[in-house]
């Protein structure tokens, strides 16, 4: 059997394939603990160590919530309550050493959600994102759609074979793959992590009461032109054009610096009220970037496999500084491909500090 699929059923709605599924589950726990918790693989080796979800008392008590709301007894909201109260609980990454055995790694965790991220079922139906990396089944034809269960996959067929024989879908793991290779830009969980901050960020500026009080043509624009089209909709819901979020940027930089900052410290305030998976966004960043941010006119000069090189004149210090800086998405060098002029080339863009990274916005 599919062990893995069958205790991802746990989580999904209630329904005869689950209890079968969970069914099957147990059953094969029981079996791979009278083997002393091996499995004989070909040509004679053995595999030994713990199995995720394999608890049977948890699984009984799954079985348990999934017949009480198939026969009526329980909704499937309190049967949900029941298995997954709304408590913290530490997320572990397990592994296999060379003894066989299992540990448990934080680092693991932490590495994959900078690499690959959580991702959102592709079914358009469905609102399930992944409550660890990788957690998601992949299309096994172009190894990218994820799908939180094969319901989902199986529904959005309809829709996806046409992106999928296409090769479009393989075209975006090949993306994916070549922005995790490149040390010139962030990689798919960092830079999903950083557009989740600027939606929000950029929603929240542009409904702010700081950039009401900002009298500056930069500010006039998003108040007329954006601010509008985001009155009554919940922060961080609506992903803007490239043009509103230059706009939106432009109009942040050209406010005070303390009442930039007093926004940014507002918008981190803010966010605390929304609860987001662990290694999910630290939106307390943004305080860094109201207080280190650097924007102007910069002189690229030098793209290197590390990262751009931009020069800027400090206003205050009257001082030209040098920064090494990586794109969110895509290097800064393929930003400007279309460019033909010859490097030195000159950009009104910003620079914000990121781990230890500079960023350039992108716009």
């Amino acid at each position: 059997i599919d062990y893995l699929q069958c205790v991802n059923f746990v989580a999904l709605d209630p329904s005869p394939d689950s209890v079968r599924s969970i069914k099957l589950a147990m059953t094969f726990v029981k079996q791979f603990e009278a083997s002393g918790h091996v499995i004989q693989l070909e040509a004679g080796a053995a595999l030994q160590g713990g199995l995720p979800g394999g608890d049977m008392q948890k699984l009984s008590a799954y079985l348990k919530e999934h017949e009480s709301v198939l026969r009526g007894m329980k909704s499937e909201s309190d049967a949900r309550n029941s298995l997954f109260p709304d408590t913290d609980h530490e997320e572990l990454r397990h592994m296999g050493s060379l003894t066989g055995k299992m540990k448990h790694s934080h680092k693991k965790l932490a590495k994959d959600a900078d690499k690959v991220g959580y991702k959102q079922c592709e079914n358009p139906e469905c609102d399930n994102i992944e409550s660890q990396p990788r957690q998601f089944l992949s299309c096994s034809r172009c190894k990218w759609a994820p799908y939180c269960c094969r319901d989902c996959q199986i529904g959005d067929w309809k829709r996806h074979k046409k992106e999928c024989k296409a090769g479009d879908s393989a075209k975006k793991a090949q993306q994916e793959e070549t922005q995790n290779k490149s040390k010139s830009c962030l990689m798919i969980g960092q830079s999903q992590k950083v557009l989740m901050i600027v939606y929000h960020l950029h929603h929240f500026a542009a409904t702010s009461e700081e950039l009401k009080r900002t009298n500056t043509e930069d500010a006039a624009r998003v108040l007329v032109t954006i601010t509008p089209k985001l009155k009554g909709l919940q922060l961080g819901t609506v992903q803007l054009g490239k043009q509103d979020t230059a706009f939106i940027w432009n109009a942040i930089w050209s406010m005070d610096k303390n009442r930039r900052n007093e926004m940014f410290q507002n918008f981190v305030v803010k966010m605390k009220e929304f609860h987001f998976p662990k290694g999910g966004p630290s939106f307390d960043i943004a305080t860094e970037w109201g207080l280190h941010g650097v924007f102007g006119n910069f002189a690229i000069v030098k793209h290197t496999k590390m990262g751009t090189i931009l020069l800027h004149k400090d206003s205050e210090e009257s001082d030209v500084k040098g920064y090494l800086a990586v794109g969110i998405t895509q290097s800064i060098e393929s930003l400007l491909v279309t460019l033909p002029s010859p490097l030195p080339i000159y950009v009104n863009t910003a620079l914000f500090p990121f781990k230890n990274m500079v960023l350039c916005q992108g716009t």
